[in-house]
């Protein structure tokens, strides 16, 4: 089975990359990365697993996903905010209906629930997913601090004021990256998301207008208070997490109107475990689900729909687009004449905008059309092959039926074969282990053998240099015995009263081949007398 992880390549908000990483922790592997703003464009010949999470959409066009995804529709949350004015539009028609193949949609917040309902898709609320991120190990450190995350300046110069003559350090600190203009790759992004994590793990609290750091700080544990002003923030990504947060406008925590001091500050509420522990229940039966390979009859039913029917729908909203966008652009150059130089400039940039995407959405449509009329083309061809295989069809679902039972002798089977290949498995692991033990002996005896070997070649050195000393004292030993043999013999009765020739005579007889070294030995010593 492949697996693919939803993400969002031109973020500015790493907040969109947590809830990635929270997402990417459940799957066996990543075999796939899928821009979430080009899900309709992924292509694989094979089925991909995806949890399907976040938030959904700017490009709206590209909606339903690729037929080639099996999803898991959990943490979900629609928008209607684009440039567009699609709006909801992409939920009506085809985008309707694959959100009811995959039903019950599992959302976010309690406004995409609304949502869902009104539609007639079956969902309930399983909130986020940045909510089963599990407490990370704290580091110890001797500097307590405090977290301010794309706050206000008066805010902070009011934590400021607050933790004046304590031992808490304030960190400012901010969700916005800007990956358009660097060159991070996917581990990098993720390595990035891991600091983050480790840092507000470690703070003594955190305090921040972004959803996506109060949630992943409310799981690990990491006491937390939420800005949330009504008049300026989009109050429907929040429904519902407000329940489960500390939260306080703007003005309320100026004028400390809250309960949560950040010099002493309250331990997270706990009504969000519940929730989180079911849709870590969820997502571990899809995984469980997905890991024979084979998916389920929505997914099939979804990927028989006629592909000409998703196009002309998607054709059709970016005609509207395309439509929205021209009016927009008309009214503000209507507008423009009155205008001060630098508003001018502005609509000038913003008109560019649009006119690019217009001949975008222009050159998009005669690539459908062009593809539509190929389709057709195949269509034609396709039916009379139809036609032909509907007798095939026949025998086949005789066949089918013959095999059916074929397979569910295989299915039980297999389940005995994959009980016989857990109890494998286990027993290669422990064989493994030995063989690492093994390993690592061998590499020691073979340092001691090597150690023994230069050992012994020191004692070989020495036994050699040993051996030429006890020869040197040999010849020493025996140099000596000859030289009292000599002195006897010179010394003898025999010698002193023999004439010359009878002495050298004896002196043959007593040394042999010798003879030289006596000669030399007379010599010193009448050299001596």
């Amino acid at each position: 089975m492949k697996y693919g992880v939803v993400f969002y390549k031109d973020t500015d908000n790493i907040g969109d990359d947590i809830q990635s990483y929270a997402a990417m922790r459940f799957l066996p592997r990543t075999d796939y990365l899928i821009d979430r703003e080009h899900l309709s464009d992924f292509v694989c010949s094979e089925p991909v697993a995806v949890i399907l999470n976040g938030w959904f959409l700017h490009h709206k066009y590209n909606w339903p996903p690729a037929s080639c995804i099996w999803p898991l529709c959990v943490s979900m949350h629609f928008s209607k905010n684009d440039y567009m004015g699609i709006g909801y539009g992409f939920l009506c028609g085809v985008g309707n209906d694959y959100l009811k193949a995959y039903e019950p949609i599992g959302c976010r917040d309690k406004s995409t629930l609304d949502i869902m309902c009104q539609r007639g898709i079956e969902a309930y609320l399983s909130g986020c997913m940045t909510l089963t991120l599990q407490s990370r190990q704290r580091k110890q450190t001797t500097e307590k601090y405090i977290c301010l995350v794309d706050v206000s300046k008066q805010i902070y110069e009011k934590a400021c004021e607050q933790t004046d003559g304590t031992d808490s350090k304030i960190r400012c600190m901010s969700h916005w990256v800007e990956y358009k203009q660097q060159s991070d790759n996917w581990e990098m992004r993720m390595n990035r998301v891991e600091e983050l994590l480790d840092i507000y793990q470690n703070a003594s609290c955190v305090v921040t207008k972004r959803l996506h750091c109060a949630l992943p700080c409310l799981a690990l544990g990491t006491p937390v208070l939420l800005i949330l002003d009504k008049e300026s923030d989009d109050v429907a990504r929040y429904s519902h997490f407000t329940e489960l947060l500390y939260t306080c406008s703007t003005n309320e925590y100026l004028n400390q109107e809250t309960d949560f001091q950040i010099t002493d500050p309250p331990v997270n509420q706990t009504r969000y475990v519940k929730e989180k522990n079911r849709l870590i229940e969820t997502i571990c039966q899809f995984i469980d689900q997905t890991a024979n390979g084979t998916p389920p009859e929505a997914f099939w039913m979804w990927n028989q729909k006629d592909q000409r029917t998703i196009d002309r729908w998607r054709m059709r909203m970016m005609a509207d687009a395309a439509e929205f966008a021209a009016k927009q652009v008309d009214e503000l150059l209507r507008q423009k004449g009155g205008m001060e130089i630098h508003q001018f400039e502005e609509i000038r940039q913003l008109s560019e905008r649009y006119e690019n995407n217009i001949q975008t959405w222009k050159d998009y449509v005669v690539m459908l059309k062009k593809e539509e009329q190929r389709l057709n083309d195949v269509i034609a061809t396709k039916e009379k092959e139809e036609q032909r295989l509907n007798g095939v069809i026949g025998a086949k679902e005789k066949e089918e039926q013959r095999l059916n039972g074929v397979i569910r002798v295989k299915e039980k089977e297999e389940q005995r074969l994959n009980g016989l290949l857990e109890v494998k498995e286990k027993e290669e692991a422990r064989l493994n282990g030995m063989m690492e033990c093994k390993e690592k002996e061998e590499d020691r005896l073979n340092e001691i053998i090597k150690e023994k070997e230069e050992v012994n070649k020191r004692l070989e050195s020495k036994l050699q240099k040993k051996e030429e000393e006890l020869r040197k004292i040999h010849d020493f030993i025996e140099d000596k015995e000859q030289t009292s043999i000599i002195w006897l013999i010179f010394f003898s009765k025999t010698y002193q009263q023999a004439p010359g020739t009878r002495r050298l005579k004896l002196l043959k007889e007593s040394f042999g081949r010798n003879i030289h070294k006596v000669i030399l030995f007379k010599k010193r010593k009448d050299n001596k007398k």
